[in-house]
């Protein structure tokens, strides 16, 4: 028997607060993606047919109900969800469970409330602009039944031009959550936590989790992040889209969980914001990955967020932001090797991204911002209106400062902090977090001493810990800001030196062909191995090779074939585990070869090798040849022919015997099938030799922070060269 949960999910007034639902049925320790399963795509909707329910301003619901569903299904390069939007009966609070709101008859709604009594059934309220509940398939994530419920009291939909849009706006929204799409992050930090990233209202995506004024609400358009969450969840094998995908960590390398990860392009007020939670692979390691998002240059950063006691736990807590009054979070753009030093990633510092078609960037990897401190130290910080902010159970955001500190299993330790004087002073509260997981291990002792926090442990592993330092008071907008010194006994040793960035780099590979010489024909040989080294932090791609043909040789003429593989045993040789990546032939005798499509990847602080390998034929050999090999053929006929002709008397013979021989000479008028062989090399013979060169800017080599159409800059300005392969006959 199937296992079936009734999931909610709300959208709200920009001034109420409510739940930040990412996924409504965690299943197995991990997100279960809501979806329509194909037998009931493309949906039927029946719509509520009570026009008296809305105010006079909305006209023709019905037909707004099929404009809005055509919208989501307007979505390319994913499947279309809805089908037709059909008149249903008159939906009421007095209504529902009998003639409408049956989970699990296959029947789904839309649904108008004038008074609440419907929002109420379900825990919601006037405050609710619009609600979606689903019977979904717990082990699954199918949703096999629904009701949309759209608020349309006069506190919900006022009289007046606006009513209009917020009504489009709101449906809109709740037929995304049909659709399986949850909230988004996307401006969900800025929104209470003023993050750095500013989105003007109409660039807030439809899936946000509130009504923003002038924004969505004015029209219900779909953004870059509604495409993108639709695309993911029902995908037509999208073309022409890339990804960006990375890990939030804290510098004792523990995985920060379910915190939204967010890329930002263009400028305002057409920026395309596109956004994630970490963890939602349920792997438990903070990573992520923005799926479907246009290519183009975006800034991507991590920002705050909270609803957990940890943030380690692989289900987000579908109580809703705040109901545990912690989560490790703090604004920050990426930079390649990101680290935990606020004095180098501070806002001003960030690289661009450069999200490409077909690919995925890989390798944008944040580490928390926190200060380090020894102990012995006692550091000055201060309380102010652009921190990071934390959540309290009430709804109230704290800025919260973070410091780390080497800790020893078994040690004492004493953290100590006191506001200083000032005018508007702000108590501090303490939280001590674990390097492994960034649970709580300690918190400042009840009651606090006046104007200080202080808490008093000993460690229970060894490892880098992190203090949260959190503002008493919330502070607003215009509040003041407060100043306190944090001190730290018994513990702290010195912290790991933040890595050394490193740049990406060409070289010739250890097994690039010596100078060789081998018989006509031979196998494919190994002429040159290049090998990449991708930066410390940053992936390296490389699209294309131009090789520079040299040599006594014909590399039009004895060059059947030029192959390029990535070499994966490393030894110069064409083996089994070598994938072919491109291939092409020189149309000219010492030309020029460029073999584009490459597309081949290289891990951040990985190294990889190409080997271009030639197909050799030295047809030049053979003509140079072919004089002296006809006139040994006709001289052993002539001689046989002597032979025969006496004894044999029959007419015709000769001239078979002639034939056959003079056949024989010329190869039978096709070529042979190539031989993998390499006779040995004949000194006395005639010989030619090739060589092939890459030079400086030869190769087409990009990262994930430089410009599509410039290769990268500062690969060593040096000639990659092969030895000389020398072939005779």
């Amino acid at each position: 028997m199937k296992r079936y949960a009734v999931a909610f999910v709300l959208l709200l007034l920009a001034s109420g607060a409510g739940a930040y639902l990412i996924s409504s049925a965690p299943v197995g320790g991990f997100f279960a993606f809501e979806g329509l399963p194909g037998g009931l795509r493309p949906l039927t909707l029946r719509v509520d047919a009570q026009n008296s329910d809305l105010p006079a301003s909305i006209v023709n619901p019905l037909g707004i109900t099929q404009t809005l569903m055509d919208t989501w299904n307007a979505v390319p390069g994913a499947d279309n969800v809805f089908g037709t939007a059909v008149l249903g009966g008159n939906y009421t609070g007095g209504s529902l469970g009998v003639n409408f709101g049956i989970f699990d008859n296959g029947i789904f709604e839309v649904a108008w409330d004038p008074d609440g009594t419907i929002l109420g059934a379900f825990g919601g309220g006037l405050g609710t602009l619009g609600l979606t509940v689903k019977s979904i398939v717990v082990s699954t994530g199918e949703i096999r039944d629904l009701v949309v419920i759209i608020n349309t009291h006069p506190t919900a939909l006022p009289a007046g031009p606006s009513a209009p849009g917020r009504f489009r706006a709101t449906l809109l929204h709740e037929l995304g959550h049909a659709t399986g799409l949850s909230h988004t992050p996307v401006g969900i930090a800025h929104q209470f936590t003023h993050g750095f990233e500013f989105a003007v209202p109409e660039e807030f995506p439809t899936m946000y989790a509130f009504s923003i004024p002038g924004g969505p609400a004015e029209g219900g358009t779909l953004e870059a992040d509604d495409r993108a969450g639709l695309r993911t969840r029902y995908s037509q094998g999208v073309a022409g889209l890339g990804s960006i995908s990375g890990t939030v960590t804290g510098i004792s390398g523990a995985a920060v969980n379910e915190i939204p990860v967010r890329a930002v392009s263009g400028t305002t007020p057409n920026k395309v914001h596109v956004g994630v939670l970490t963890n939602s692979n349920g792997r438990d390691r903070g990573e992520y990955q923005i799926l479907n998002v246009p290519p183009g240059e975006y800034r991507v950063l991590i920002e705050t967020v909270n609803g957990r006691g940890a943030v380690t736990g692989p289900v987000l807590d579908s109580n809703g932001l705040g109901s545990r009054p912690f989560v490790l979070a703090t604004d920050e753009y990426w930079v390649p090797g990101d680290t935990y030093d606020p004095a180098v990633d501070t806002r001003g510092v960030f690289a661009t991204v450069q999200v490409r078609a077909e690919r995925d960037t890989g390798a944008i990897d944040f580490v928390l911002n926190a200060t380090p401190i020894r102990a012995g130290d006692t550091l000055q910080g201060n309380f102010n209106t652009v921190d990071s902010r934390v959540m309290d159970a009430f709804f109230a955001f704290h800025p919260t400062d973070y410091f780390v500190f080497d800790g020893q299993a078994g040690q004492p330790v004493t953290i100590t902090a006191t506001a200083a004087a000032s005018p508007n002073p702000v108590t501090p509260q303490l939280r001590l977090l674990r390097p492994n997981n960034f649970s709580v291990e300690a918190a400042d002792e009840p009651p606090p001493p006046a104007g200080s926090a202080t808490i008093n442990t000993t460690l229970g592993r060894t490892g880098i810990y992190t203090i949260a330092v959190l503002s008493g008071v919330a502070l607003g907008p215009g509040a003041s800001t407060g100043d306190y010194s944090l001190s730290l006994s018994g513990s702290g040793g010195s912290l790991p030196a933040p890595p050394v960035v490193t740049a990406p780099a060409l070289a010739l590979g250890v097994a690039n062909g010596p100078d060789a010489s081998v018989g006509n024909p031979t196998c494919p040989t190994g002429m040159l191995q290049i090998e990449l080294q991708a930066g410390s932090h940053e992936e390296l791609w490389v699209d294309a090779i131009t090789l520079r043909a040299s040599g006594s040789g014909d590399d039009a003429q004895d060059i059947a074939r030029v192959r390029i593989y990535l070499d994966n045993g490393g030894n110069g040789r064409v083996g089994a585990g070598d994938r072919l990546v491109g291939e092409g032939t020189f149309s000219a005798d010492n030309g020029t070869l460029t073999i584009g499509g490459l597309n081949v990847e290289v891990d951040a602080g990985g190294t990889n090798h190409l080997l271009v390998v030639y197909e050799v034929t030295v047809t030049s050999v053979m003509s140079a040849t072919a004089g002296l090999g006809a006139t040994l053929w006709w001289a052993a006929a002539a001689a046989l022919l002597l032979a025969l002709v006496r004894p044999v008397r029959r007419t015709g013979a000769p001239l078979l015997l002639l034939l056959a021989l003079s056949l024989s000479s010329c190869g039978g008028g096709a070529d042979p099938a190539p031989v993998c062989a390499n006779p040995a090399f004949d000194a006395g013979g005639v010989s030619v030799d090739f060589q092939v060169r890459v030079d400086p800017g030869d190769i087409t080599a990009v990262t994930p922070t430089t410009n599509p159409s410039t290769p990268i800059a500062n690969l060593p300005a040096t000639t990659l060269r092969s030895g000389t392969l020398t072939v005779s006959n």
